[in-house]
């Protein structure tokens, strides 16, 4: 495992433990200390570091700090060191403001190495257990976001989207490992299992050491052999106590034996049996399942029917069904007088919902997407569904319109709405509506459809999805609340968009435009995020710099220019990304003063084109990070020429990497014969005495400061170092490491 050297493992602490703020007053000392303690391993770094985040005393550096010291070990496996350097940080959850966030920690080790995993599966999992309080029904935007962001902050775990762009946690191996090494260690220490945990390992048979007789029983409240090869299960286990079993991705699985199920009964709040595409029965006696919460049969295509006694489950909440094989559910499925989400998309062959689906009560969610084999779509009793918050009928077919928006219209609960543009020619009976309607997704957009919107006022969410229109019409500035717009593929003949009174607009998304030349923007005040791609004839760009909360902005087009005013003083006063990857700039604008003022990265990869960049770009205060591409020499080569010596040239990455190296920046220290610098070798140089009155002046002109130091650079190549202190002799060994830090 590669270590980094003292500097850069410094700089990385610093940005998990601080951020953008100050070391805080007497801690920097003992920041060094905690970052040799690390050793230079990165991941031991980031999550220190996290643990750090918000202290901001003395006395609570130096806590931490002798536990890092006690946990030390003296063999020399570095994985091992790992353990003991980052169980400081699980330990350090104890004094979460969340009870159950260890518990929370050491579930990513039911699930296999590098797995993605879904952020909403998780929770459900957690809320399902009562690791976090509420049921699966409740706004998870609470416990569920705090716990997760508890993970995040102390970087035990990472947030990645998968190839769905479903939000996704992903755990480090090693931290994995240290998951699994506090569980077993916690089994041995208490002579009872908290979980028995064997993703991914290729087995065949459920492990011999797990199976019980008679006489004896697993104590386990876990069990997961999640993607393995497992062919059969035991016909009878002893396992109480069990709250959550997962056997998901064992797609030889044939049967699951009513023994097994009778055994774990008693307490099991989730079962997920999702993607074992063999299966082909269930057990019966779904109806001493007394407690369970959560069932996933998602993607069991063997399976053709749902045995009647599911509808026992008086306590379930979530139910998946989807990528089934049924052609028909249960009637019993009304029985499920709690069930909160029901998913049944991609469920190809259903024919039909049963009647009884009126009479789930609680239900809030309802996924009938690409359900394309269903005959008169929605039942008459579906109006009953007062309590249905959100609804997915993209992809399915309708015949009677009118009976199906009559259904529609006893949803008052309705928010949230994804459906066929098709399903919405109906303009007379559209504007009848009165469910509250936030979110709508529509596929297959025309023009006529748009015009179906306009009585929309309480939309907030739009998603217009591949669009043959040709005009967007002014008129979508009635929709006054919208906060969401994104238009997506193939929007082929629009060649005007313009956007007006859309004072709630957060996030616009333009993508895939082969024919739009104008695009104007007024009146949104609360834009936030901009995203403008692949729009080859759009060659001028809206004034965007005058909004006050946008905050990224990417744009990838055909520009070859911007505009003036994003360059000038007062431009994007909350910009903190800007990115122009890919587009046909030749000139970055001259910046002056005030301008972008809380930029922190701008992004210039793939710009082929751009050759150069202004001096004045170092007038971005808050810049931390410009990318440039690769594959443009000309551009590298002019910033390392131009920047060697400016305080931004820290911020230049390529690849990854900084484009200027340190090293390359001493070499270019020289002395000066006014004061001298600090140099190579035994050279004893002294410094001059800076005046503290002129402190303004000198960070004006480009210079740095580190603690009462300052370095000013005088030329192009040369800089002379400035000390608070008397005039004296300096040595390398001195003062060298701080030259470099403020360099």
């Amino acid at each position: 495992m590669d270590k980094l050297s003292e500097e850069d493992s410094w700089r990385l602490f610093c940005v998990h433990a601080f951020g953008q703020h100050n070391i805080p007053p007497g801690v920097e000392g003992l920041a060094d200390l905690v970052v040799k303690e690390c050793q230079g391993l990165p991941l031991a770094l980031k999550v220190i570091g996290g643990v750090m985040i918000g202290k901001k005393l003395p006395g609570q550096w130096d806590r931490e700090l002798k536990k890092l010291q006690e946990s030390r070990i003296t063999h020399q496996d570095v994985e091992k060191k790992l353990f003991d350097i980052l169980k400081t940080s699980y330990d350090d959850l104890e004094n979460a403001d969340h009870a159950n966030a260890k518990e929370c920690f050491l579930y990513f080790a039911a699930f296999p190495q590098d797995e993605l995993l879904e952020q909403d599966k998780l929770f459900q999992y957690w809320v399902a257990e009562g690791l976090v309080p509420g049921h699966i029904r409740d706004d998870p935007e609470g416990d569920t976001y705090h716990v997760l962001g508890l993970l995040i902050g102390r970087s035990l775990i990472e947030l990645e989207s998968d190839t769905e762009n479903k939000l996704c946690c992903k755990i480090h191996r090693v931290l994995r490992d240290l998951a699994l090494h506090i569980i077993q260690s916690h089994d041995a220490d208490e002579k009872k299992h908290l979980a028995l945990y064997q993703p991914g390992r290729h087995l065949q048979e459920f492990p011999l050491e797990w199976r019980t007789n008679a006489k004896e029983s697993l104590a386990v409240r876990r069990l997961s052999l999640n993607d393995n090869n497992l062919k059969t299960l035991p016909t009878k286990i002893s396992a109480p106590n069990m709250q959550t079993l997962l056997l998901s991705h064992n797609e030889e699985l044939e049967d699951f034996p009513n023994g097994f199920l009778k055994g774990i009964r008693q307490n099991l709040k989730v079962l997920d049996l999702s993607f074992n595409k063999s299966l082909k029965a269930l057990p019966t006696g779904w109806n001493n399942l007394k407690h369970l919460i959560y069932l996933h049969l998602g993607n069991c295509q063997g399976l053709k029917e749902l045995p009647k006694s599911i509808g026992e489950l008086k306590q379930l909440e979530n139910l998946h069904l989807g990528f089934g094989s049924f052609t028909k559910l249960p009637g019993s499925l009304g029985g499920l007088k709690m069930l909160v989400v029901l998913d049944l998309g991609n469920c190809a062959n259903l024919h039909r919902l049963p009647k009884s689906i009126g009479k789930l009560e609680m239900l809030v969610t309802l996924n009938l997407f690409q359900c394309s084999a269903l005959n008169n779509l929605l039942p008459l009793e579906f109006r009953s569904l007062k309590r249905l918050e959100s609804l997915n009928l993209l992809g399915c077919r309708t015949y009677n319109y009118g009976t199906q928006m009559y259904i529609l219209g006893g949803l008052v609960s309705l928010r949230n709405l994804k459906i066929d543009a098709h399903n919405l020619q109906w303009s007379h009976q559209w504007n009848g509506m009165n469910f509250p309607l936030r979110s709508l997704v529509i596929h297959k957009v025309s023009d006529s459809t748009l015009y179906e919107l306009q009585s929309m006022d309480g939309l907030e969410d739009l998603l217009l999805h591949t669009c043959e229109i040709k005009v967007f019409p002014s008129e979508m500035k009635a929709s006054f609340y919208l906060k969401f717009l994104k238009v997506q593929i193939p929007f082929l003949n629009l060649k005007t968009l313009r956007l007006s009174f859309l004072p709630n607009l957060q996030i616009l998304g333009l993508n895939d435009y082969p024919n739009l030349v104008n695009f104007t923007l007024n009146d949104c005040p609360n834009l936030e995020r901009v995203e403008l791609t692949n729009c080859p004839n759009l060659v001028c760009l809206p004034a965007l710099d005058s909004l006050p909360r946008l905050h990224s902005l990417i744009v990838k087009l055909s520009i070859e220019k911007l505009p003036q005013s994003f360059t000038h003083r007062g431009a994007f006063p909350a910009l903190t990304l800007f990115n122009l990857g890919q587009s046909k700039i030749v000139k970055f604008p001259e910046v002056e003063e005030g301008a972008m003022p809380k930029l922190q990265r701008l992004d210039f990869d793939d710009c082929i084109f751009l050759h150069t960049l202004p001096a004045s770009i170092s007038l971005l205060t808050s810049i931390q990070t410009i990318i440039l591409g690769s594959k443009n020499e000309k551009l590298m080569t002019s910033c390392k020429t131009n920047f060697r010596n400016s305080t931004v040239r820290k911020t230049f990455i390529v690849d990854g990497k900084p484009l200027i190296p340190e090293e390359e920046v001493f070499e270019s220290v020289v002395p000066m014969q006014e004061g001298t610098t600090t140099g190579r070798g035994s050279d004893k140089r002294p410094f001059q005495k800076v005046d503290g009155d002129n402190e303004e002046r000198l960070l004006k002109r480009g210079g740095s400061k580190l603690g009462s130091d300052f370095f000013v650079p005088s030329s192009p190549e040369r800089f002379v170092y400035l000390g608070s202190s008397s005039v004296a002799e300096t040595t390398k060994s001195e003062k060298e490491h701080d030259l470099c830090e403020a360099l």
